[in-house]
């Protein structure tokens, strides 16, 4: 979680380990009136850089494939689409869980980030 000490909590980014090779970045989060300042950026870097202290490969996340501030946006800080045949069973699962929560699968993205 990010925080400035004038203004409170600046952001927040939700992690969990995906699978054996890759930490999943759930949701990332920066207030509006905070955004772009690279807050976003950052807390992804900080996952990162935790991601790499446990020995994982990458960063995975689901995102809406045509929402500028989504897929092209983390696409700018490095990370591809992830063909269907490449997905872990655990990232399925996160696409299954998505789908049953009725996010149109056509309209996401699973993207990866090497590490």
């Amino acid at each position: 979680m990010g925080r400035d000490r004038r203004r409170g909590r600046t952001g927040r980014v939700l992690r969990r380990r995906a699978d054996r090779a890759n930490a999943h970045i759930a949701q990332v989060s920066v207030h509006p009136r905070l955004a772009g300042r690279r807050i976003g950026a950052a807390l992804i870097d900080t996952v990162g850089d935790w991601a790499e202290t446990q020995g994982l490969d990458g960063l995975s996340l689901t995102t809406f494939r045509d929402v500028p501030w989504n897929a092209p946006y983390y696409a700018r800080l490095g990370f591809r689409e992830l063909p269907e045949g490449e997905w872990s069973p655990e990232l399925r699962a996160v696409v299954d869980r998505e789908t049953a929560q009725g996010l149109d699968p056509a309209a996401r993205v699973v993207m990866i980030k090497p590490l």
